[in-house]
């Protein structure tokens, strides 16, 4: 014979014991309905009141100033080990002719890039490159506007058409089910 546990009782918000079905539905969902609200909140600032910083905000300010320019250079001259595999533009491109090494080119890469590669135009001018964001006016980097730049690439799908809006009425119908608030942290 297997045994089954149930639930024949429950204590009320009052400290009252009840033992109807109704009744006992009703304290269950009231619970789940309080767990899942942010009515708990002062709670939750009482832990996070105890726990102590572990940067100051010097740490803090330092971490969201803009980069400059020469910090920038200075880490992508010095990401050496970190770099993607593969040779470096520079060893592609015999200087003297000012044109493409093709034996390199041919050896490093599959032949239906070779062309693409071989196709693009060398510059003949001495000037030294720069570094430049395009998606800033003055063409520096920042956090700012890469965060920007993947909040407008996640609104979008593959084809480039919205899809933030869909998702919005999506999560607007699943938090209007008629379920208690444990069923809706599920899905």
């Amino acid at each position: 014979m297997t045994r089954r546990n149930r639930i024949v009782g429950l204590k009320n918000n009052n400290d009252v014991w009840c033992t109807f079905d109704e009744q006992i539905y009703e304290i269950m969902v009231s619970f789940y309905k309080n767990l899942f609200t942010s009515a708990h909140l002062p709670a939750s600032r009482i832990v996070l009141d105890a726990i102590s910083p572990s940067s100051t905000d010097e740490m803090n300010a330092d971490l969201i100033k803009v980069f400059t320019r020469t910090e920038v250079e200075f880490a992508l001259k010095h990401m050496e080990p970190l770099k993607a595999p593969g040779p470096d533009v520079s060893t592609l491109i015999d200087h003297d002719r000012r044109g493409w090494r093709d034996s390199e080119i041919d050896r490093n890469f599959l032949p239906s890039k070779v062309a693409i590669i071989k196709a693009i135009p060398l510059s003949f001018s001495m000037s030294a490159d720069s570094i430049y964001w395009p998606k800033t006016p003055d063409g520096i980097y920042s956090i700012k506007s890469r965060y920007k730049l993947i909040l407008k690439e996640d609104g979008k799908d593959v084809a480039g058409v919205a899809t933030a809006n869909v998702m919005k009425g999506v999560w607007s119908r699943i938090w209007k089910l008629k379920v208690p608030n444990r069923v809706r942290n599920l899905l």
